[in-house]
């Protein structure tokens, strides 16, 4: 029994002692010491730490990889969306921030009352986008 396991053992560690140079090839990591950017596609990662070397701060940084990733990523991200975030000021103190999609301004309590269908098709049932006004407010505030 204590031999299988020991070779089990042996073959992942050989497997991740050989496989460490083909993802640095693949995936190289990008060092600093301001912070760290980590995203789906590695240009936005790129995007969002030459932000952090050329003075911007995290906030600046996240907006900068989550735009990239917005058109990269489009069918599952981007400014037709919100979204929700922490964020903590030099200070130490946090600020939560929902920017999440927002009913139309002429919205009101009973509007599918009688119109069951208007909140499939049509323009009552649009949310407004919330990620590009919730990325002004934030980097207004945070942004360098």
């Amino acid at each position: 029994m204590k031999l299988p396991l020991l070779l089990l053992a042996s073959s992942i560690h050989y497997v991740s002692l050989s496989a460490s140079p083909i993802f640095e090839e693949f995936f190289s990591p990008g060092v600093g010491t301001r912070g760290a950017v980590a995203s789906e596609a590695q240009e936005c990662s790129y995007i969002g730490r030459d932000l952090l070397a050329r003075g911007g701060n995290a906030v600046d940084a996240m907006i900068g990889t989550t735009f990239c990733v917005g058109v990269i990523g489009m069918y599952h991200s981007g400014i037709g969306g919100g979204g929700f975030m922490i964020v903590r000021d030099k200070k130490g103190n946090y600020e939560a921030i929902d920017f999440r999609e927002s009913a139309p301004t002429a919205a009101f309590e009973g509007m599918y009352q009688g119109n069951v269908n208007g909140s499939i098709y049509g323009g009552l049932s649009v949310g407004v986008p919330g990620e590009v006004r919730g990325f002004e407010y934030v980097h207004k505030k945070y942004g360098v």
